[in-house]
């Protein structure tokens, strides 16, 4: 009888086990479509965030305006994350390109 019982447990254990697994899942897949647009609409807001310090960035330096090494390291930060975080190429780029080249 004791076998019996520890095989039933071991099986509801299992089974309970598999159904939790089942319901996490769903639920993680639910969220994440909810999600979905919140998240397209930060990287958007990320993105203009990023041209609009990059291009007013560069528009000073062009216009002489002195920027010390943190705003140039801010700049750099910044250009990164909009390059290859956020994957965006774009006029900003080509901007970019055009006053400091490749090597900054």
């Amino acid at each position: 009888m004791k076998v019996d019982f520890i095989i039933n447990a071991v099986i509801a254990t299992a089974a309970f086990l598999t159904a939790g697994g089942v319901i996490v899942k769903a639920v993680k897949s639910c969220i994440k479509k909810l999600l979905e647009p919140i998240q397209k609409q930060l990287h958007n807001i990320d993105v203009r965030e990023c041209r609009t310090m990059l291009i007013n960035f560069m528009a000073d330096y062009e216009n002489g305006i002195k920027k010390n090494e943190v705003q140039w390291k801010i700049a750099h930060d910044t250009y990164d994350h909009y390059t290859k975080a956020l994957n965006d190429n774009s006029y900003v780029h080509d901007y970019w390109e055009r006053l400091f080249g490749k090597k900054n």
